[in-house]
């Protein structure tokens, strides 16, 4: 009789663990999967030719993976920002004229011609010598007198993940799981400059990437 116990016992648990397995997660349970898929990137960047996109996405992959930019709310945040910095990936190099930049003591611009040599690249478009100077520290690259590296897809994403978690006083991991896009724009800003445009990146990606909260 004991024996028998024992055995329903035992498939009682087992029928639990079974239960337990196939459980279906919560939103912030689901599989991290804070890796994008070529279709998922090409949901969100049609401006941005093939060949770069297959290039660029397992840069964008690391980048996400090494600084824990993972599951719905911190990827969707994330790609909000950054999809509208480099718009869509297309321009890892600041365009147009940056001599406001120049002399910018809050950018460590305090030498002639910084604006240009630190002017905005990669995803999140890294800007100002001391920026670059920071993140050449951080990561253990020549950011500081190699600045073009930034704009390479190498160096492109990663730096835009080391600012997301360290190049504010604020881990803008924070912000994002709690859904305060507009904290994370003046972080990355230092303004609410292309506000509408950043909201209008996070509702894109929130729906391409939609399906990862109904995941198993």
């Amino acid at each position: 009789m004991s024996a028998l116990l024992a055995a329903l016992a035992a498939a009682g648990a087992a029928t639990v663990a079974a239960v337990v397995s196939i459980r279906r997660p919560t939103p912030s349970a689901t599989p991290a999967r804070g890796i994008l898929t070529l279709d998922e990137l090409r949901a969100l960047t049609p401006r941005l030719d093939e060949a770069r996109r297959v290039a660029f996405l397992p840069h964008l992959n690391a980048a996400m993976e090494r600084w824990d930019i993972k599951g719905y709310a911190r990827v969707t945040q994330f790609l909000g920002q950054v999809l509208f910095e480099s718009d869509q990936f297309t321009k890892l190099v600041e365009a147009g004229d940056v001599a406001y930049l120049e002399g910018r003591d809050n950018l460590g611009n305090t030498q002639a011609g910084d604006a240009e040599r630190y002017k905005g690249r990669g995803a999140i478009q890294l800007t100002g010598r001391y920026n670059y100077t920071q993140a050449a520290k951080a990561l253990g690259e020549p950011y500081d007198t190699r600045p073009e590296l930034v704009a390479t897809p190498e160096h492109a994403f990663v730096t835009a993940g080391w600012f997301w978690r360290r190049g504010t006083s604020l881990d803008l991991n924070v912000p994002a799981d709690a859904g305060e896009q507009l904290t994370i724009t003046k972080r990355i800003n230092g303004g609410t400059n292309g506000l509408t445009h950043r909201q209008s990146y996070l509702a894109k990606a929130q729906a391409a990437l939609s399906h990862w909260l109904t995941r198993t």
